[in-house]
């Protein structure tokens, strides 16, 4: 029997090795692209959302939220880091019959992508159509549809290098013209700490109750939907991962064929240790973009939202959002330079969502086949990326031609929009499937990483602790969906 061979991890990179933050942020960068995918969604809309409905009330479990999440992503990274092997391809070891893991989390998470590649498409036509006609609901759906077609022609164009910059340059651009937002709307800064950090579970003030959106939507639909939305799901984790191939930290690429073993001499483990930083940055980096989004669109809709008794909902996602810069001054004329600026700011936000969205499924998708059988181990990306793009396309087109008939058969013109189209998937592959995941991260990183690079007991306990609340609370919204289906 042949011997394996011994990996060793490269030369650290000279930046890791640096002090300087400027050094550091040259490692954020497919982080950049899961910060950009999210943002346009998560927290344009519903983050928003919240502060609208509750005020600062739900703050904090955004906050929390965000951590968990950080927590699973960084695991997941951590260990292809040390393996240079996505984690999928060993969950298809996990106890059971082989690869049956990687089957059901890559057969779920395909099946949910035409529902947030026909909900996105749908929120950016009506930004369009707010921006074309000043009215969201004019053509959406028609809108919707030549996006798809652009952005599938733009992924099977681009290149993985030309998406990270756009995506890191549009979240810096927003992150910042949002910021200033929120300082000039002097939100009550002692409610907002509060809020960010006192657990409460409000109910829905009556002004919502109204509603008719909220008649059948419980306040753990509500919640959990926050959950799933907040820096994004495992259809998202899965691709971001895969993309660190791109950068080839560690020991990423330096396997050929799966059973090399990793050198356990001291100066391979300190090195791999010193690798480490590498996904830390991004990943901190990343989903601190998140929660400074998330932070600033909650503020502003509790200040300036909440007041008037405005609720994103419907086809009106965006519009009433307009007043967070607005509001910054009394001229007119700087008022309509405002909206502008805003509007602009907002389409490229989702736009860049939706643009990214593709390549990522791309991603997720290759990695859940490949995981399968030794067979497709060495699948080509470019062929995934043929039969992914032509079916979210197809399946996509689907979804937004039927909730533009729907929108045709409602007396308010609003159909199945953006919210309940996405609103099941965010529930299973955001928030149920996110604890299985933060399990199966324990048993590969303890059954095939040497000891001495193995997760601390902190990392694991908080493996635990988030993967116990992906579960119950995924479970109980899908539950929930589930009766709501029912009636």
């Amino acid at each position: 029997m042949a011997e394996s061979k011994s990996l060793e991890f490269p030369e650290l990179a000279a930046a890791l090795r640096s002090r300087k933050v400027v050094d550091f942020l040259k490692f954020f960068g497919p982080g950049a692209i899961i910060a950009s995918v999210t943002i346009g969604s998560g927290e344009t809309v519903w983050a928003s959302r919240s502060g609208a409905i509750f005020g600062y009330a739900m703050f904090w479990a955004f906050s929390l939220f965000c951590i968990t999440k950080v927590v699973q992503v960084y695991s997941a990274a951590r260990y292809m880091t040390l393996t240079g092997e996505h984690p999928m391809e060993r969950w298809a070891q996990l106890p059971g019959p082989r690869g049956l893991f990687p089957i059901v989390v890559g057969a779920v998470m395909v099946v949910s992508f035409p529902f947030y590649l026909s909900s996105l498409p749908i929120m950016l036509g009506t930004i369009s159509s707010w921006v074309l006609f000043d009215n969201p609901a004019a053509y959406p759906h028609l809108i919707a549809l030549i996006f798809i077609a652009f952005l599938i022609v733009l992924t099977l164009k681009q290149s993985y290098g030309l998406l990270e910059k756009a995506q890191t340059t549009l979240v810096g651009l927003m992150l910042l013209v949002m910021l200033i937002a929120t300082m000039a709307a002097n939100p009550n800064w002692i409610a907002a700490l509060m809020g960010a950090v006192i657990p409460t579970m409000p109910a829905y003030p009556e002004w919502v109750s109204r509603n008719p959106m909220f008649a059948d939507r419980t306040l753990i639909v509500e919640m959990v939907a926050y959950m799933g939305v907040i820096g994004g799901g495992v259809q998202d984790y899965v691709g971001y991962v895969g993309m660190l191939r791109e950068k080839a930290w560690g020991l990423i690429g330096k396997r050929v064929d799966g059973d090399e073993v990793i050198s356990e001499s001291a100066e391979n483990l300190q090195l791999g240790k010193a690798w480490l930083k590498a996904p830390l940055i991004d990943t901190l980096v990343s989903f601190g973009s998140v929660l400074l989004f998330t932070a600033a669109f909650l503020i502003l809709g509790a200040a300036l939202l909440n007041p008037n008794q405005i609720v994103p909902s419907g086809m009106d996602l965006y519009n009433h959002q307009v007043v967070f810069l607005t509001g910054l001054h009394e001229s007119s004329g700087v008022k309509v330079f405002l909206a502008g600026l805003y509007k602009l700011g907002v389409f490229f936000a989702i736009f860049g969502t939706v643009y990214g969205a593709y390549e990522l499924y791309v991603r997720t998708a290759h990695e859940s086949i490949r995981a399968i059988t030794p067979k497709w181990r060495d699948l080509e990306l470019t062929n995934v990326r043929k039969w992914t793009l032509t079916y979210t396309a197809v399946t996509g087109s689907a979804l937004v031609l039927y909730a533009w008939w729907t929108a045709t058969q409602d007396p308010n013109g609003v159909g199945w929009n953006p919210i309940s189209i996405m609103t099941i998937p965010l529930h299973i592959t955001g928030v149920f499937l996110a604890g299985p995941w933060c399990f199966a991260m324990i048993y590969i990183d303890r059954k095939f990483v040497p000891s001495a690079l193995q997760m601390n007991w902190f990392l694991v306990a908080l493996n635990v602790v988030s993967g116990l609340a992906f579960t119950y609370f995924g479970g109980l919204a899908v539950y929930e969906d589930i009766l709501g289906l029912m009636k």
